[in-house]
Order: C-alpha cells, then sequence, then structure tokens
C-alpha cells in the first residue's frame, strides 16, 4: 500500500505530472486544475491508495459506494472518466490496467510531492484513514 504524504498537513499524492490532494479533493496536471465528478475522484482515490496491487471491483464498490448497492458497470463509466481526464488508453494503460473479470490496478509509480522539505509519512500520524 502507498503511504500518503502530507505537505503541510495534507494528504497527497504524486505520479507523472499529476498531484492528487485529497483535503483539497483536486487532481491537477502541473499547475491545471482537472474537473472529476465526486464518485470519479473516490475510484481515482481508492485505486492510488493501492497503487500496484489489484483492487477487486469489490473493494471498489465497498469503498466508494459503503452500504448502497450499485451495478458494476458503473466503475467502467468511471473509470473511463478517469482515463480521459488522465489523458490513458486502455489498450496501452500508463495509469489505470485493467484485470479482466476482477477489478483494475493503478501501474504508474505514485509518491509524494517532488520537494520533501515539509513532507512526513502518514506513519507517523495516527487518526488518517486509508482502506
Amino acid at each position: 500500500m502507498n503511504e500518503p504524504f502530507l505537505w503541510a498537513g495534507r494528504e497527497q499524492y504524486a505520479f507523472d505530472d499529476f498531484t492528487l490532494d485529497v483535503s483539497e479533493r483536486l487532481l491537477r496536471r502541473g499547475p491545471e486544475r482537472l474537473h472529476l465528478a465526486p464518485k470519479t475522484f473516490d475510484v481515482l482515490l481508492a485505486l492510488i491508495r493501492r497503487a500496484g496491487h489489484l483492487t477487486t471491483k469489490s473493494e471498489l464498490l465497498e469503498t466508494v459506494w459503503p452500504n448502497v448497492f450499485v451495478d458494476q458497470g458503473i466503475l467502467t463509466v468511471h473509470v473511463t472518466h478517469l482515463r480521459k481526464a488522465l489523458g490513458d488508453v486502455k489498450r496501452q494503460a500508463r495509469y489505470i490496467e485493467t484485470v479482466s473479470r476482477f477489478g483494475y490496478r493503478f501501474i504508474a509509480a505514485v509518491s509524494g510531492p517532488a520537494s520533501t522539505a515539509h513532507v512526513t509519512s502518514s506513519a507517523t500520524v495516527s487518526g488518517l484513514s486509508r482502506r
């Protein structure tokens, strides 16, 4: 599991030219803000928090839609929106890999911000919710 980083007290993840700021619920490509629907943001966050590992469809549904019945097809819709926002292509995935019939895997390298002057691993900070 990827450890989130705190940058000035905010959980953030970085990959390629993108930064995902959890507390601000923002995805940026460089300085540009990219609009994601709330559930699409939540799907991306769930995948990034398990980057490099398979996240099953059931895990995503439980994480993003807890205690609500939704069809698995909704995941395809949100992953399609993510791929479009990230400039990813299913056949030559750079970010989100489909594991047929099982789920998805975030395959890009994920880290904290490039500057580590004020970065602290969340393992030292209690109370952060991670799934």
